[in-house]
């Protein structure tokens, strides 16, 4: 009873301390430390784990087993191929784990290429939901079924090591997903760039309805969202040419540009002036 229970219990522990043995599902993965070219635990924990499978009359195909070398030195060698049953396992520069793709250099641009690839995919379908005229309920349970179960999916593994190029083409994902919240009404324009939004309304014959209304629709839609309005952040602008401007601020920057009630370029571009000389001044001291 006891060489059987010991038959069974082989596969879940590593023989050796510089490997691990990964199981989930019917998957099982060996990762071992190669330490001065010597192979030999590597290589007796496989067998081990070949002979018990033979043991519990399970058959490894050897044709769907891959190696992958990490290796950070130097002076590379090439490694020679792993023998299972008489057959040598194909050695790839990247691989697919439990949903993730690693490669042998340890970046993760493959695996965020590969993520959005397929975001964009499902971005398709989403756009054809929203022409039909879904309600937003179904548009956000599709998104976050189809969409963002891809970009989050073991984010916790690969996210905080991505490169900034990576992250772009994250963040385009996202700002394309941005686009979707768009006006409603003819009398009103929303500009997204990045996190900033901005809700440009035309209020004719003092009737703010059509504004108000897409107030509310971009409150709702950022509660769908999960995105917070910093309401502290928030000012409003009103441009008024025929009557005496409503006073609520006298200047707005937008994107690096101060826009002002009377639509003129006077105050930027004094301002520019201004920057520039203290810029001079710091210099020549």
């Amino acid at each position: 009873m006891g060489s059987e229970r010991e038959k069974g219990e082989v596969h879940k522990s590593a023989m050796h301390s510089l490997n691990h043995i990964i199981k989930f599902a019917d998957d099982t993965t060996v990762v071992g430390l190669i330490s001065k070219n010597d192979e030999s635990a590597y290589s007796e924990e496989v067998q081990r784990l070949t002979a018990w499978c033979g043991a519990n009359n399970l058959t490894l195909n050897v044709d769907k087993k891959k190696e992958m070398v990490v290796d950070f030195r130097r002076a590379q060698s090439d490694q020679s191929p792993l023998i299972i049953d008489g057959s040598s396992v194909e050695i790839v520069k990247s691989t697919k784990f439990l949903g993730v793709h690693l490669a042998d250099n340890l970046t993760w641009s493959l695996n965020t290429s590969s993520i959005t690839k397929k975001a964009q995919q499902h971005l398709y379908f989403l756009r054809r939901l929203r022409k039909a005229h879904f309600p937003p309920p179904i548009l956000s349970m599709f998104y976050r079924g189809t969409i963002e179960s891809i970009l989050s999916s073991c984010i916790t593994a690969w996210f905080g090591n991505c490169t900034v190029s990576d992250r772009k083409s994250l963040q385009r994902i996202l700002e394309v997903l941005g686009d979707d919240c768009v006006a409603t009404s003819n009398s009103s324009t929303i500009i997204k760039s990045a996190d900033d939004t901005v809700v440009v309304g035309l209020i004719s014959n003092n009737d703010e309805a059509g504004y108000l209304l897409e107030i509310k629709n971009l409150e709702r839609w950022c509660k769908e969202s999960n995105l917070l309005l910093n309401i502290s952040k928030t000012k409003k602008l009103i441009v008024d040419i025929n009557r005496t401007p409503v006073e609520k601020v006298d200047s707005f920057r937008y994107l690096g540009v101060h826009i002002i009630q009377d639509l003129s370029w006077s105050f930027h571009i004094n301002t520019l002036v201004k920057n520039r000389s203290s810029v001079c001044t710091t210099q020549d001291t």
